[in-house]
């Protein structure tokens, strides 16, 4: 219950959990567990990019973002660091845009995604990530 979802996520309990299943059994968890604990978690559903028939509900606490996990690294161990480009193709990824100093988008990423981010290129199947990375190492 909501109270004790709290007290686990300042416990440290739960850092995140990752559900694969089909569409028509996440997509009622989700709405549940977002009425129930909406408030203190995040929750994302992502169809699965290899198996349509499958989606991917990742949920978390909700200051445990992909940007929040970078801005700590980053101010610990790299503070250094001139320019931060990241990559990403789902909703659970745009915490993570917010904080980089360039934000890349795969073609066929989410379109809330691809709206957010500066540059888009190829799909991941292609390896566009791994070509971007090859054309501006140096």
């Amino acid at each position: 219950e909501p109270d004790e979802v709290r007290a686990a996520l300042h416990a440290d309990q739960v850092t995140g959990v990752v559900a694969i299943d089909a569409a028509a059994k996440l997509g009622p968890l989700t709405a549940q567990v977002q009425e129930r604990h909406g408030a203190v978690l995040s929750l994302h559903l992502n169809d699965d990019y290899y198996f349509r028939e499958f989606q991917w509900l990742t949920i978390h606490a909700a200051a445990a973002t992909k940007g929040h996990g970078i801005g700590v690294v980053r101010s610990r161990f790299v503070p250094e660091c001139d320019r931060l480009v990241v990559f990403g193709d789902q909703t659970n990824d745009l915490p993570m845009f917010e904080v980089a100093d360039h934000a890349v988008a795969v073609a066929n990423a989410d379109p809330a995604v691809k709206s957010a981010a500066d540059e888009i290129i190829g799909p991941h199947h292609a390896d566009a990530v791994v070509t971007w990375l090859e054309a501006h190492a140096g």
